[in-house]
C-alpha cells in the first residue's frame, strides 16, 4: 500500500489516517449515521421503518406492586397524549401501528412495603426493542425502565398530518459512570420548587441521575429548620415566600425519585457561613480584624458549636434519609478570621497545631464527619461524605470513603492523579463550569472533556466514579435558568453515560434536535449552533 502524503510532502502520514479511519470505523458500527439521539447508546440498531402511534396503548406488565413504574407509564401515555414532537428531516413511509408496550423488570419490582430509591450502586442497564408491532423494554431494575422510556420519546415525531409516528429501533444500553449530575445553587438566588422540577425533567430526558442541591451559602440560608428556625427566619432573603419548607423538600425528592433522579444536599461549612449568624450569632468566629467580611466562617473550638451542628445535621440527615451521599462543603475556607481570634490561637497551642490552620481546619471537618456518620447510622443508613478538593488539599486524610469534588480548573488533571493515588473516590467538574459558558456554542468544551483524560492507572481511573456540572447562582434565577444550562447540559451527559462519543459536529446536529424536543415541551432554552429553526 501506498503511504499518503500532504501537499506533496514526504512525510508519512499512513499510520495516524489508520488510526483515524479505524477510529470511526469502529464508531460507525455501533451509531448509524441518521442517529439523533442523546445520550449516544452503547449498541444501537435504527431502521428505517416508522409506525403510527395509537392510543389507548395495552401495556403488558406484571408488577401489580411497582408504583415507580405505574407512574412513569402513567406520565408516558401523559405525555404522548399531550405533548408535540418535532417532524423528521423527510415524509417516511408508515408501515405498522404502535400501541404495545412489553416490560420486564429482571430482577422484580415490589414496592408493597416502601418505595425504592436509586443509589450510585444502581443497575441502570436496559435494552428496547420492537417484536413485531410490540415495543419490549426489559432491564435489571426498575431505573432503567425510566431510561428505556424516556430514548423512546426521543424517537417520537410528528407527521404531517399532525398524528405521531415512531421510528423502529433496537439498543443495548448502559452507563459508563455511576454518577452524573448538575449543582444547583439556591442561596445566591432563590430558585422556585416548580423550575427546579423543571430543571429535573430536562436532566431525566438526557439520563443524568444527580441533582446536587447548593441549598445555602454566605448570602442566604432557605432551608426551614424545625431544630433552628431563626435559621432562615433571619437568613433568607425573606422568611416566607424564597424558603424552602419540609414538605416541599419531600415533594421534590419524591419527584426526582420518580425520574431515577438522586438529589444530594449541601450544607456548605465551615466558610460560607455568614447567613447562618443573621439567625445564630455565636455560631460564628468573632473576628478581630479590619476587615467585617471575614466574619463569615464558623467557629470550630467551641463546643457549643458541635452541639449545633450535631442537631442540625440530625435534622438534615431524616429529611434527606434516603440518600446515601450527603456534601459537606469545604470550599474557600479562609484562615484570616480564625487568626485574629485569641480563643482560637489558644486552642492552637493546647493541640500543639502551632500556626498550623489547616490543621485546625482538618480537626473541624473529623469532628464534622464523625457526626455525620454517627446520625446517619441512627437513622438506618450509612451517608458517605462529599467534599471540594480544598479539604483534600489542606490535608485532610481521615475519612478514608469520602469522595472528593474536583472543580477547580487549573491543572486538574494533576489534582485527579495526586487524588486518586492516594486511593479517594473522585468526581470531576473542573471543565464543566457554566459561570464559563455564554450563548452560542461554548458546549463544544464541555463535550471535548474527558473526565479520564489524566495520567493514572486502570486502577486510578477506577475510583473516577463521574461528575457533574456546577451552575453557580449569582447570575441564575427563575428567569434564565433554563436558558443558561439547556440543552448544553447534554453534552456533560454524553460524556458521563455513553462509552463511545462522536465528533463536535455531530454531537451539534444532535443537540439542535434536542434543543428543538425541549422548545416542543415549551422550555426556553438557547439555540446552540447559529442560525436555524424547529419546525411548527
Amino acid at each position: 500500500m501506498n503511504e499518503m502524503t500532504l501537499h506533496n510532502s514526504s512525510i508519512p502520514v499512513f499510520v495516524f489516517m489508520t488510526r483515524y479511519i479505524l477510529l470511526f470505523t469502529l464508531i460507525s458500527l455501533i451509531i448509524p449515521h441518521c442517529l439523533t439521539l442523546i445520550p449516544i447508546p452503547k449498541k444501537y440498531s435504527l431502521t428505517d421503518d416508522y409506525c403510527t402511534v395509537n392510543e389507548p396503548f395495552v401495556i403488558h406488565e406484571y408488577y401489580p406492586a411497582c408504583i415507580t413504574m405505574k407512574e412513569a407509564i402513567r406520565k408516558f401515555i401523559k405525555r404522548i397524549h399531550e405533548e408535540e414532537f418535532p417532524k423528521p428531516k423527510s415524509i417516511p413511509d408508515v408501515s405498522c401501528e404502535f400501541r404495545i408496550i412489553s416490560i420486564r423488570i429482571n430482577g422484580g419490582c415490589n414496592e408493597s412495603e416502601g418505595v425504592l430509591w436509586p443509589s450510585n450502586s444502581t443497575d441502570e442497564s436496559y435494552s428496547v426493542e420492537f417484536e413485531g408491532n410490540t415495543l419490549l423494554i426489559t432491564s435489571t431494575e426498575v431505573w432503567g425502565i425510566l431510561h428505556g422510556l424516556e430514548t423512546v420519546f426521543q424517537h417520537i415525531y410528528t407527521d404531517e398530518y399532525g398524528g405521531k409516528i415512531i421510528q423502529k429501533f433496537t439498543l443495548d444500553d448502559s452507563p459508563r459512570f455511576s454518577h452524573r449530575g448538575i449543582m444547583l445553587d439556591t442561596a445566591k438566588h432563590f430558585l422556585t420548587i416548580g423550575e427546579m422540577q423543571k430543571f429535573i425533567d430536562a436532566m431525566a430526558m438526557v439520563k443524568m441521575n444527580v441533582l446536587h442541591w447548593h441549598i445555602t451559602d454566605t448570602e442566604s440560608f432557605p432551608y426551614v429548620s424545625s431544630t433552628y428556625p431563626e435559621l432562615s427566619d433571619k437568613g433568607a432573603y425573606h422568611p416566607k415566600a424564597y424558603v424552602y419548607q419540609r414538605n416541599e423538600i419531600v415533594d421534590l425528592l419524591e419527584y426526582s425519585r420518580l425520574r431515577g433522579i438522586r438529589i444530594i444536599p449541601e450544607f456548605d461549612t465551615p466558610a460560607h457561613t455568614q447567613s447562618w449568624g443573621n439567625g445564630y450569632p455565636d455560631v460564628l468566629t468573632p473576628c478581630h480584624t479590619e476587615d467585617e467580611e471575614g466574619n463569615q466562617i464558623l467557629g470550630p473550638v467551641n463546643p457549643t458549636n458541635l452541639t449545633f451542628i450535631h442537631n442540625l445535621y440530625h435534622e438534615i440527615l431524616s429529611v434527606f434519609s434516603a440518600n446515601n451521599h450527603i456534601h459537606l462543603g469545604g470550599d474557600d475556607v479562609d484562615f484570616t478570621c480564625w487568626q485574629s481570634n485569641p480563643d482560637i490561637t489558644n486552642f492552637m497551642q493546647e493541640k500543639q497545631f502551632d500556626t498550623d490552620y489547616p490543621q485546625l481546619e482538618n480537626y473541624y471537618m473529623e469532628q464534622l464527619v464523625e457526626i455525620v456518620e454517627s446520625s446517619s447510622l441512627k437513622s438506618g443508613s450509612a451517608m458517605v461524605p462529599i467534599v471540594w478538593q480544598d479539604v483534600y488539599q489542606d490535608g485532610f486524610r481521615l475519612a478514608r470513603d469520602m469522595i472528593i469534588q474536583v472543580y477547580k480548573s487549573d491543572e486538574w488533571k494533576k489534582s485527579v492523579d495526586a487524588i486518586t493515588r492516594a486511593g479517594f473516590k473522585v468526581l470531576i467538574s473542573s471543565c464543566w463550569n457554566f459561570s464559563d459558558v455564554s450563548l452560542g456554542d461554548d458546549w463544544r468544551a464541555f463535550y471535548e472533556c474527558d473526565p479520564l483524560d489524566f495520567e493514572g492507572s486502570p486502577g486510578q481511573q477506577a475510583l473516577v466514579i463521574g461528575g457533574e456540572g456546577v451552575i453557580p447562582g449569582d447570575h441564575v434565577d427563575d428567569s434564565n435558568l433554563m436558558l443558561v444550562s439547556w440543552p448544553q447540559a447534554a453534552a456533560i451527559a454524553e460524556q458521563l453515560w455513553s462509552q463511545e462519543r462522536t465528533s463536535t459536529d455531530d454531537f451539534g446536529d444532535r443537540l439542535s434536535e434536542l434543543r428543538c424536543r425541549m422548545r416542543k415541551r415549551n422550555w426556553d432554552v438557547q439555540p446552540v449552533n447559529g442560525p436555524g429553526f424547529c419546525s411548527v
